[in-house]
């Protein structure tokens, strides 16, 4: 089997790549986006250029294709245009080319953000959408975009995993790593019991996308929540990585925010099996 990664270089493509089992029975492609710069060549892609994604696609034959590049962060804030091309555009482009080509299996890197913020009870993938950033837009328009193709595409099966909040290795900007190292820089929260958060393991997504991979789904596009399952408020979260060592933040007033996955669906289909957040693991995670 031949599994192409796009994104290969970003926080979630190198833990992805730590975590794969290198076999003979599998080729992994990891490719690194080269939009904007002067790379090309073997192992540089630009998933935003429709003709190259066609041609790599065409010459190497990959049976799936995991598509984790994206945008993420302010610059999604700031940058409408290239945001959508991004995470949108790129996506539909991908998911053209995958169907035309034969290839069997796409994987899109998603996520819990389409959900909103304004609920109160982990959200199942059959939860009501709302759409509060360009961010969860062109992320939910890509998945629109993808069950469209895969509808007309028999030979075609599509997993959409929205991933809720990672740490872990990578992701410094996460809540989680800022506190854990915020004896350098102090932390600004909002709220201590009204923002609250499914803080997921990294090492959980690429245990998604490694089951992804391979398991056996019915439907044309199947869309599966990853996350731990657990809402911690800032309260909690302060209060477990404060049993390992000192932090230092400050708390000012903040609206109502809540963000967590039911994983039911995936731990039914994939055999999710989450790191639960705890005082140990946290630890253990960020050391």
């Amino acid at each position: 089997m031949r599994i192409l990664v796009t994104g290969g270089s970003g926080r979630l493509g190198r833990n992805l790549q730590a975590s794969v089992r290198r076999d003979s029975t599998t080729t992994w492609d990891f490719v690194a986006n080269a939009r904007g710069s002067s790379r090309s060549g073997p192992g540089f892609l630009d998933v935003t250029d429709e003709t190259a994604v066609h041609d790599h696609i065409a010459a190497t034959r990959p049976d799936v294709v995991v598509h984790l590049a994206s945008l993420a962060g302010p610059v999604c804030n700031d940058d409408r245009d290239r945001t959508f091309a991004v995470n949108t555009d790129a996506v539909r482009n991908l998911a053209e080319a995958t169907s035309a080509l034969g290839v069997g299996r796409l994987i899109f890197a998603s996520t819990g953000a389409v959900y909103g913020d304004k609920y109160s009870v982990p959200a199942s993938e059959h939860a009501a959408i709302s759409l509060n950033s360009w961010y969860a837009e062109s992320k939910y328009q890509a998945e629109q975009a993808i069950s469209e193709i895969t509808a007309n595409a028999p030979q075609l099966s599509a997993i959409v995993l929205r991933i809720f909040n990672i740490y872990g290795w990578g992701f410094d900007q996460s809540l989680v790593s800022r506190l854990w190292d915020s004896q350098s820089v102090p932390v600004v929260l909002k709220g201590m019991d009204n923002f609250s958060r499914d803080y997921t393991h990294v090492s959980s997504a690429t245990d998604a996308i490694l089951a992804a991979t391979t398991v056996t789904v019915t439907d044309p596009t199947t869309t599966l929540n990853v996350g731990s399952g657990v809402a911690l408020s800032n309260r909690d979260l302060t209060q477990l990585l404060g049993a390992n060592r000192p932090l230092h933040f400050t708390v000012e007033d903040g609206e109502y925010s809540y963000s967590c996955a039911n994983i039911d669906a995936a731990k039914r289909i994939l055999g999710l099996s989450p790191l639960a957040p705890t005082a140990v693991s946290l630890a253990q995670a960020l050391r």
